[in-house]
C-alpha cells in the first residue's frame, strides 16, 4: 500500500545525504585540464576532511537506523542512531533560510501543526473534490518545482517539506490521510509559497486555492 511503501533505497536516501545534501564537505574537482586526457585516464575522485568523513558517517548511520526501523531491533536501531542523538544535544538551534516568502511559508507550517479535527474534515474534503482535477494538479507542481530550481531555492524548498512532515506529525495527521491526498495539497501550496514571486496566477491559484478553501488565508 502506497501508506507503507518507502520512498526510494536506502542506497538511494544514502547517496542523496552524502552527494547532495553534503556536496559542500567534498573536496573542489581539480582545474580542468586544457589538452585532452589519454584514453584510460582516470579523473581524481574528490575528497573529504577527516572531519567531514566521520560526521558524515554518523549522519548516515542515523538516516539509515530511521529508514530500516520497522526492520531492526531496537537495540540496533539505539546503536545506529545514539552518536547522533548524543552531538544533537550539542548543536545550535539554526534557523532554516526558506527565500523571500519565508514568513507566509511560516505561518502555514505553523497553521499545519496545530490543526483540528474540524480542519483535518475540511482538508479531507476539498482533497476529495480537487481529485478529478488532479491532471493539471502535476503540471502546475512541475512548474513551482522548476522555478525554485531555477532561483536557485532548492536548499530552501527542501527545508521546507521537510518541515511540512514535522508539522503533519504535530498535528496527528494519519498517514492514510496525507496518502489520500492531503500531503499533495499541502505540499503543493508550500512549493507555490517558495516561489510565489516567480510563478504565474493561474498556477499559483491552482496550487494555493485549495489549501485557502480548507484552512482560510494566512493572517499575518
Amino acid at each position: 500500500m502506497i501508506e507503507r511503501a518507502p520512498l526510494g533505497t536506502l542506497d538511494g536516501l544514502l547517496h542523496c545525504l552524502r552527494y547532495d545534501v553534503l556536496d559542500w564537505t567534498w573536496g573542489k574537482r581539480p582545474a580542468q585540464q586544457s589538452t585532452m586526457p589519454a584514453p584510460h585516464a582516470r579523473t581524481p575522485r574528490q575528497r573529504q576532511s577527516p572531519v567531514a568523513s566521520k560526521a558524515t558517517g554518523v549522519l548516515s548511520d542515523a538516516a539509515a537506523a530511521a529508514y530500516l526501523r520497522e526492520l531492526l531491533s531496537d537495540e540496533s536501531r539505539r546503536r545506529l542512531s545514539a552518536p547522533w542523538t548524543s552531538a544533537l544535544r550539542n548543536l545550535a538551534e539554526r534557523e532554516h533560510d526558506l527565500g523571500p516568502q519565508a514568513a507566509d511559508v511560516h505561518r502555514l507550517l505553523s497553521r499545519v501543526g496545530t490543526l483540528t479535527s474540524s480542519d483535518m474534515r475540511s482538508l479531507n474534503k476539498v482533497t476529495d473534490s480537487a481529485r478529478p482535477g488532479l491532471s493539471d494538479w502535476a503540471p502546475a507542481v512541475h512548474s513551482a518545482s522548476w522555478a525554485v530550481f531555477l532561483s536557485g531555492r532548492v536548499r530552501s524548498g527542501a527545508a521546507a517539506q521537510l518541515m511540512l512532515v514535522q508539522a503533519l506529525d504535530r498535528s496527528g495527521v494519519p498517514v492514510a490521510d496525507r496518502a489520500g491526498g492531503v500531503w499533495n495539497l499541502l505540499s503543493g501550496a508550500v512549493q507555490a509559497l517558495m516561489v510565489r514571486d516567480l510563478l504565474d496566477s493561474a498556477t499559483a491559484r491552482r496550487l494555493l486555492d485549495p489549501y485557502f478553501t480548507a484552512l482560510g488565508p494566512l493572517a499575518a
